[in-house]
């Protein structure tokens, strides 16, 4: 199983401590060029996260980088409000690979375009405890974490704690 990430998605990861769940759970992370484009923003103002994943990304072999045509990327911004999202609608179709969003918007955007293999990011950690990689209690922590640096709500908490509660029973 593969996934491409979106950019807030890898920056929430890389603040919260997350980027092994990435690795663990898919053989190949896509990253496309405009999302890598966005992360050298973020390296020029000084972001730890940057510097992180820019590590990330040239040490661990599961990271592929992909490059988007000028075209593609036209052909598609019409439908999301940035170029790493209309690039992330590019290798859906190019590869057998999951979408991970951390934004709404953009989750229902991909929806409308047809686009189903998609999870939010905070969704990836019940996938780390189905899988055994953490257990309930890391998992509660780990979301904490996450909620610290932006990348989920409490409401989006409550949701995936009953929807544990459910699968569980």
């Amino acid at each position: 199983m593969d996934c491409a990430p979106d950019c807030c998605t890898f920056i929430y990861y890389a603040k919260a401590g997350l980027l092994e769940l990435l690795e663990r759970t898919f053989n190949t992370i896509y990253v496309t060029d405009p999302i890598l484009k966005e992360i050298a923003e973020g390296k020029k103002e000084g972001k730890a996260d940057a510097y992180i994943l820019e590590k990330s990304f040239t040490q661990n072999k599961k990271y592929r980088i992909i490059t988007t045509t000028k075209q593609e990327l036209q052909e598609e911004y019409i439908y999301f409000k940035g170029y790493g999202e209309a690039s992330l609608s590019i290798i859906i179709k190019k590869y057998d690979c999951i979408i991970i969003t951390s934004d709404l918007t953009a989750y229902k955007k991909f929806i409308r375009r047809g686009i189903t293999k998609l999870i939010r990011s905070d969704e990836l950690l019940l996938i780390g405890l189905k899988k055994k990689y953490y257990t309930e209690q890391v998992i509660l922590e780990k979301l904490v974490q996450l909620k610290a640096v932006g990348g989920t709500t409490e409401q989006r908490i409550a949701f995936l704690l009953s929807k544990l509660k459910k699968e569980k029973l």
